[in-house]
Parts: C-alpha cells; sequence; structure tokens
C-alpha cells in the first residue's frame, strides 16, 4: 500500500471522524477543498494554487523515498496541526 493511499486515508479519517459508509462519500471533497489546491489531486504536489513564491514546495504524496522517511505520527501530525502555509 503506498504512503499516499495511507495518508489520505487519515486525512480523511481525522477529517470525518468516525466516518461511516455515507460520510465516506464526502471524503473526496474533504481532501479537495482542504488539501488538493497546494498537494494537487493525484497528492503529487502541483496543486492550482503552487506558485515559484511559496516559501515551501508542497509534499509530493506520490514520492515513495520521501514519504518512507516519514513516521506515522509525523504525518498525524501535520494532518491534525498543519503544516507550512
Amino acid at each position: 500500500m503506498s504512503r499516499f493511499v495511507i495518508v489520505t486515508a487519515a486525512v480523511l479519517g481525522l477529517a470525518l471522524g468516525a466516518a461511516g459508509s455515507a460520510q465516506a462519500a464526502d471524503a473526496k471533497e474533504v481532501f479537495d477543498f482542504y488539501c488538493a489546491q497546494c498537494h494537487g489531486v493525484k497528492g503529487d504536489g502541483k496543486g492550482v494554487n503552487v506558485t515559484k513564491d511559496f516559501a515551501t514546495d508542497p509534499r509530493n504524496f506520490t514520492n515513495k523515498e520521501d514519504m518512507a522517511k516519514r513516521t506515522d505520527e509525523d504525518i498525524k501530525t501535520v494532518i491534525r496541526d498543519g503544516g507550512p502555509a
């Protein structure tokens, strides 16, 4: 299972709480609204709001080597508290 899938599931799980199957249908909307603007709809860091003036590049969730460096706790913290914006 790729880290992107894990990260996406964690983001959506925290955003929706204990989501039932009806709420899971809204998961894509939550990711698109809060995350995809910078991280891109594919999680590749190429969101529509990314410009060369960003202080930091949005994380590319599809980069397996980079994501392998992140602990589960690191990922949870960024999802819960946010990252550089």
